[in-house]
């Protein structure tokens, strides 16, 4: 699922762009919007936060809409998150220097962020104990390596329809892989590749089997991913689920024990 920033554009995009044009500055236009962007919409969220915190208590359908206000400005703040990726690859910024990280912490944030989203289809993010394990480490650049899972999360959930979305982690060996598993149509053949391309957000909207993520999710999955030193996958679900996404990185030193044994 590699290629180079231009190749990573659209054909309708790249098109129209002069010969000679730099994408690079298309990439720090992009990048001054985001921008831009943050901060209303950092605003924005604050005013919402502050407003759930003083009327959580004034009734049902209060609190209805304003949680649904938090859902729609997470909603935006993603976008715009998305949007800052495909900035960043266009201006070929390299992949970042990696760190040991607890999966299980990672897992915790992001799913807490998730949860009034979830709420928002009914159903809720079950965290497997494989996934809570406070030992299981990988190298990754941190930032990245949440968003993207919270890509790979944000389409489990557009998609599940009415069950439950489920995250557990697998050991590898050398890598270890969280897996997000739904009940929702995975990705079919003729869509496996193009659902990680730009030009696949373009061909997989709207078709079955095709899993479009809001916000260009799959696709800033793979970017994100990319730029953690990780990688994006499809896997072969459990049983009681229809699709699995990956998110494979290299294995960490495990934590040393706090305490260890005198022999």
């Amino acid at each position: 699922m590699g290629g180079s920033c231009f190749a990573l554009l659209p054909l309708e995009i790249c098109g129209a762009v002069p010969e000679g044009f730099d994408p690079k500055v298309l990439g720090s236009l992009l990048a001054l919007l985001v921008h831009d962007l943050r901060n209303p919409l950092s605003a924005l969220h604050s005013n919402i936060d502050f407003l759930v915190s003083t009327l959580a208590e004034t009734g049902e359908d209060t609190r209805g809409a304003l949680d649904d206000a938090v859902v729609s400005c997470d909603s935006l703040i993603n976008i715009v998150d998305n949007a800052e990726l495909l900035a960043f690859n266009l201006q070929g910024l390299a992949e970042r220097p990696g760190e040991a990280l607890g999966v299980a912490v990672v897992v915790a944030d992001v799913v807490a962020r998730h949860r009034l989203l979830a709420k928002s289809h009914g159903i809720e993010v079950e965290v497997a104990p494989t996934a809570a394990d406070p030992d299981a480490r990988v190298v990754a650049h941190r930032e990245m390596y949440a968003r993207a899972f919270g890509n790979l999360l944000r389409n489990a959930i557009q998609h599940s329809g009415t069950r439950n979305v489920r995250v557990w982690l697998e050991d590898a060996g050398q890598r270890v892989k969280l897996a997000v598993g739904d009940a929702g149509p995975c990705l079919s053949d003729d869509y496996r590749d193009a659902a990680f391309s730009a030009t696949g957000q373009l061909t997989t909207k709207g078709k079955s089997g095709g899993r479009y993520g809001r916000g260009l999710g799959l696709l800033a999955a793979r970017l994100a991913a990319e730029s953690a030193g990780a990688s994006v996958e499809v896997a072969a679900p459990p049983a009681d689920l229809n699709c699995a996404l990956v998110l494979s990185a290299p294995a960490g030193p495990r934590r040393r024990a706090e305490h260890p044994v005198e022999t």
